[in-house]
Parts: C-alpha cells; sequence; structure tokens
C-alpha cells in the first residue's frame, strides 16, 4: 500500500491554530513519522473498513486542557472532531507493538504558535520527479518565512537534535498526555 501524500493538511490546520490561538486555547502541534515515512492511523477518512491509512508524515492538533483531558482535532479522521485524546489514541494509533518496527510512530510536539511561526514549504514534496503535482495545491501560496522557503525535513526528523519542540515514541506521548504507556491500557480504561 502506498503512503498517502500529505497535500493540503498542513496549510488546513494553521487556519484552525488561527482559530484556536484566537480563543487562547493551548494547542500543541503532532508531526507523526517512521523510519520508512509509511505512518498506519486506523479511523480516516480515506481507509476501507478495518484497515489502516499509510501516511508519508501525519499532522493533528492537540488542545492540551489541564483540567480535563486533551483533544485531538484531525482533520482526516472518522472520529469525532475533536476527538479525546483517550479515544483517538485506542482507535487511531493503536499499538506499535503489534506492528513492525519500521512502522513505529514518533511524535513530533511542537507548540502550536511556534509551528506557525517557523515552518516552512515550497511545496517540492508535493511533485512527481518530472515536475508535475502528485495532487492539485492548495489555491492558497504556500507557507514560508522571512528567513526560509523549505524546512519540512527538521519538522519530520527523527532526530531530537533537529527542529523544534520535543520527540516522542508513541509510548512516551500517551503516556505524557494521558498518563497511559500505551493505547493497551487506554482501551480497557475505555471499556
Amino acid at each position: 500500500m502506498e503512503p498517502k501524500p500529505l497535500a493540503h493538511c498542513l496549510q488546513k490546520y494553521l487556519h484552525l491554530y488561527h482559530i484556536l490561538i484566537v480563543v487562547q486555547i493551548w494547542t500543541l502541534t503532532l508531526m507523526m513519522f517512521s523510519v520508512l515515512l509509511q505512518i498506519p492511523l486506523w479511523k480516516q477518512k480515506s481507509g476501507h473498513g478495518n484497515e489502516p491509512v499509510l501516511w508519508d508524515y501525519h499532522v493533528i492538533l492537540l488542545q492540551v486542557r489541564p483540567q480535563s483531558e486533551s483533544l485531538v482535532y484531525d482533520l482526516d479522521s472518522e472520529l469525532s472532531f475533536p476527538c479525546s485524546l483517550r479515544l483517538y489514541g485506542a482507535m487511531a494509533f493503536r499499538s506499535d507493538r503489534h506492528i513492525r518496527p519500521e512502522y513505529h510512530r514518533k511524535l513530533r510536539v511542537i507548540p502550536a504558535e511556534s509551528f506557525m511561526l517557523n515552518f516552512a514549504s515550497d511545496r517540492s514534496h508535493m511533485r512527481n520527479p518530472d515536475g508535475t503535482w502528485k495532487m492539485p495545491p492548495p489555491p492558497y501560496p504556500a507557507l514560508q518565512t522571512a528567513e526560509c522557503q523549505m524546512n519540512l525535513d527538521d519538522f519530520i526528523s527523527m532526530n531530537p537534535a533537529v527542529g523544534w519542540g520535543t520527540v516522542y515514541s508513541l509510548d512516551q506521548f500517551l503516556h505524557t498526555y494521558t498518563g497511559n504507556p500505551s493505547t493497551t491500557l487506554i482501551c480497557s480504561s475505555l471499556s
């Protein structure tokens, strides 16, 4: 199964960030990636039945709420919008224990404001080797900063010393943001 390109996803999220930041909600950007740049996620709109969708990388928004459960905003998910992180962990992430190690997910957690200030993409990752588009590009301009036109690789790097934010394994991420180290524990707590 070929990984699905991210295409419009990053820019759709920037519009959502503006809304959430205006109302002063603490938000984090999660960029998911793996060694193969094939991220298995379940409960995706482009999926079929109980099969995962393989993304080249995937971006979601996490709203951390100190007094209640954190919420996930995934524009490509079949789950509710927003969705509790516990439910998303159980249904969309599932567990790395049952998939081959090269598909184990890493998550780069970046404060949304930092993401908005630093992320730049010239959309070259959306082109075929012959220069044609893999999918039609969004109608709005590519995202760039004053200093940079393309730094996508810094955001999807598995090296914690590169780029912005903190890199977690799936278990580390779930432990940090739900208190449970795995989706197995989350599934049983949802029952």
